[in-house]
Formats: C-alpha cells, sequence, structure tokens
C-alpha cells in the first residue's frame, strides 16, 4: 500500500512539474509589475510596466511596455 501511495505522489509531482523542464529558458513569459506592492525611491511609481521575454531560433527577445506616471506609454525592444 504504502509503495502504490509512493508511486502516485510521484506520478502527480512529475505530471505538476513537466512543464517547468521542459521549458528551455526559465525567463521566457511574461510579467506584470504589482505597482501595490512595489517601492520607488526616488518615486513617482510608473502605473504599469510589462516585461516579455520570446524565444527566438536567433536568441532571445526582451519587450518592456510601460505607461509613465503622468501617463506617457513606452515601449522598449532588445534582443539577446
Amino acid at each position: 500500500m504504502r509503495l502504490l501511495k509512493l508511486a502516485y505522489i510521484l506520478g502527480l509531482l512529475a505530471v505538476v512539474c513537466a512543464p517547468a523542464f521542459a521549458q528551455d529558458n526559465p525567463l521566457v513569459g511574461t510579467w506584470n509589475l504589482d505597482v501595490t506592492r512595489s517601492t520607488f525611491d526616488p518615486g513617482p511609481a510608473p502605473k504599469s510596466l510589462t516585461r516579455t521575454v520570446e524565444r527566438q531560433a536567433d536568441g532571445v527577445k526582451y519587450t518592456f511596455d510601460g505607461v509613465t506616471a503622468d501617463g506617457n506609454t513606452w515601449r522598449t525592444v532588445s534582443r539577446a
């Protein structure tokens, strides 16, 4: 019975963790800044900031999109 329970737990763990191990670069994805949980010194804080990392054939593409405190939008794109 204990062996069956251990096999079940290991199988479930493998299914849950498989996507994390399948990804070549752990930075690939999209992140949104939680402005309410962040501090900015000196301020003012931006209204929003999103970072997107995309895998490409020749490397990685980084895109930063944001809205400044006074409402201006901006975008920065770089490749590495």
